[in-house]
């Protein structure tokens, strides 16, 4: 009789031998970390309660994780807009970190790679094969349900289940069905990143100054768009118009509600002190 494993989940954490997951949060980061097989995890408490502590509390935490050895992938999770601006600042400043120590020769990473917590969990559905019972299961329950059905099955805090999952989910997606991060990369829909924005009150003469400078410098096709009476923000608009148009070339010319700018405004120093604005958009890096 012919006889299966069962897949575990180190079978999936063989395919990148060498890697550093991190469940980023304020308060308590969950991390995996993978050096040529052998495997450590743990969490990382931060105690500052000021923005300036806990950035260098997370960047010297990163470099004890990351020193003395080339990474060649490490896992984020990447930044949504959330209810509480405090808090999405807070994960903003610290979410780009590990950018910057690699930037400056403080660390030796290959690649970083972001992936967005419904877009993780579903590849970690996939991975595992898992079927809830019920239909709207919670998040948490759902990522240890899913750990649970390939070995994970440990008594340790939620925080390192959700580094666990997200490495098995993204390494499930790269190196199995061979999909990868960079399937996007026609069409830039993120204005987060690739795009100069810059930001007017008004249409005065310092507005169509810039927006002439824009047409001169990419001869591009200036389009207006009014989402100052859209309910979603400005980072999803952007983001369903592109796809919708299968286009990101154009100079864009959009007038917004500043509430709706939401992480965008931490992102690109947007000011959010008026109601409403006029953003000239264009894209700039391939």
């Amino acid at each position: 009789m012919v006889s299966f494993k069962k897949v575990e989940y180190t079978d999936f954490l063989k395919l990148e031998p060498t890697f550093l997951s991190l469940d980023i949060s304020i308060s308590s980061t969950g991390w995996v970390r993978s050096i040529n097989g052998e495997v450590t995890y743990g969490t990382k408490t931060i105690e500052s309660t000021d923005e300036l502590g806990r950035r260098k509390e997370f960047r010297e935490f990163l470099i004890s994780m990351l020193k003395d050895f080339h990474c060649p992938t490490v896992f984020v999770e990447d930044v949504i807009a959330g209810t509480n601006f405090k808090t999405t600042k807070g994960l903003i400043q610290l979410n780009s970190i590990v950018d910057d120590l690699n930037e400056y020769g403080l660390v030796s990473v290959g690649e970083i790679k972001r992936i967005d917590n419904k877009k993780w969990k579903k590849y970690l559905k996939e991975a595992t094969g898992y079927v809830a019972e019920i239909k709207k299961e919670d998040d948490k329950q759902l990522i240890r349900n899913c750990m649970n059905e390939i070995g994970f099955n440990f008594n340790v805090k939620q925080d390192i289940y959700d580094a666990m999952g997200m490495a098995v989910a993204v390494i499930y997606r790269d190196k199995i069905m061979k999909e990868t991060s960079k399937t996007d990369t026609v069409l830039k829909s993120d204005l987060r990143r690739c795009y100069t924005i810059k930001q007017y009150t008004e249409k005065d003469k310092k507005f169509v100054k810039c927006l002439d400078t824009f047409k001169a410098k990419y001869s591009r096709e200036v389009e207006e768009l009014d989402w100052s009476e859209e309910a979603r923000d400005v980072l999803y608009m952007f983001k369903q118009k592109v796809k919708k148009d299968q286009k990101d070339n154009g100079i864009y010319v959009i007038k917004v509600n500043n509430m709706k700018l939401g992480i965008l405004a931490l992102n690109k120093k947007l000011d959010t002190e008026t109601p409403f604005s006029y953003l000239i958009v264009t894209k700039t890096k391939v």
